[in-house]
């Protein structure tokens, strides 16, 4: 029986590398999330200098909050249920956008 033939472009990485990569980008996202309201903030809204640093800061609690898993800090769920009581829904997708901008 012949050897089962490896794909050459397959790339072994340890599960430490792989988790690594996972907070990396985890983190890049959310900076980008909170990056992109501030500038509405600031730019849409003209937000005072002292609101957009201190939404800034609570913004960084609150992810610190989300991700620590740690008893009594807030959860995704009490986000989305406040949120649902505002009916605000955020859902992106990359590809939807993509489709509207080129409609």
């Amino acid at each position: 029986m012949a050897k089962k033939k490896t794909n050459p472009n397959r790339i072994l990485i340890s599960q430490a590398e792989a988790n690594r990569m996972v907070n990396e980008a985890t983190n890049r996202a959310i900076s980008a999330a909170f990056e992109m309201m501030l500038y509405i903030l600031i730019d849409k809204h003209d937000a005072p200098h002292e609101d957009v640093q201190q939404l800034a800061r609570e913004l960084e609690w609150l992810a610190a909050s989300l991700y620590s898993n740690a008893p009594g800090h807030l959860t995704w769920g009490d986000v989305h249920r406040v949120l649902d009581e505002y009916n605000v829904r955020i859902r992106y997708t990359h590809d939807k956008i993509k489709q509207e901008a080129t409609a």
